[in-house]
C-alpha cells in the first residue's frame, strides 16, 4: 500500500488536507496519507525530511499557497529539498496554489482539487509506474517548477521539485546541506 506524506502550512490560506483525503479515498484506493503541518513555510522541507526519516513515507507532497512575495522563498524550499530527495532517494513534489488564483474557499478547493489530483496520479506514477510519466510528456499537463506565477490563473499550473538523481549525495561533496 503506497504512503504519501502530506506537508501543508499553518499559513495557507486555507485546509487543503481534507480534500486530499477525499481525492485518495475516491482516485486512489488503497493509498495512505500521513500529514505533517509546518509552522511556516520555510519549514517545510524539516517536515519532508520528518515524514521521508520516519521511513514510513514513499513519497512527499507538499502543498502551500502562496504570495508572490513566497516566489523567492519558494525557490529556497526547492533547493533544500533537491537535498532531501537525494539523501532518501524519494521525491518531494510542490504543488503551489497562487493566492491570486483564487478569491474564494470555493474557488481554492475546485484549484487544489484539480492539482491535489495531478500530483497524487504523478507521485504515485513515479513510484510504480515510471513509463507512465514518460507517457505525459506533451499532453499539456505542466509540472515544471512555479508555472503557476509564470502563467498566471492557469488551473493547470502546477510546481513540482526536480526528479532526485540516481547516486546518493556523497559525504565528500563541496556543498553543505542545511539538513
Amino acid at each position: 500500500m503506497p504512503k504519501i506524506g502530506f506537508v501543508d502550512c499553518l499559513s495557507n490560506a486555507f485546509d487543503s488536507f481534507e480534500i486530499a483525503t477525499t481525492i485518495i479515498d475516491k482516485e486512489f484506493a488503497g493509498t495512505s496519507l500521513q500529514r505533517l503541518t509546518a509552522p511556516e513555510i520555510l519549514k517545510m522541507p524539516v517536515c519532508a525530511k520528518k515524514l521521508l526519516g520516519s521511513g514510513g513515507v514513499d513519497v512527499v507532497i507538499a502543498f502551500v499557497t502562496a504570495t508572490p512575495e513566497d516566489f523567492d522563498s519558494l525557490h529556497l524550499l526547492v533547493e533544500k529539498t533537491i537535498d532531501l530527495e537525494l539523501e532518501f532517494q524519494k521525491y518531494v513534489f510542490y504543488c503551489v496554489v497562487s493566492e491570486e488564483e483564487f478569491s474564494s474557499q470555493a474557488e481554492f478547493e475546485k484549484i487544489a482539487s484539480e492539482r491535489l489530483t495531478a500530483f497524487i496520479d504523478l507521485s504515485l506514477k513515479a513510484l510504480h509506474s515510471p513509463a507512465e510519466v514518460s507517457s505525459q510528456i506533451g499532453t499539456g499537463v505542466d509540472f515544471s517548477m512555479f508555472a503557476a506565477f509564470a502563467q498566471g490563473s492557469d488551473s493547470d499550473a502546477s510546481v513540482s521539485a526536480p526528479a532526485p538523481a540516481s547516486e546518493p549525495k556523497s559525504s565528500e561533496s563541496s556543498g553543505r546541506s542545511l539538513f
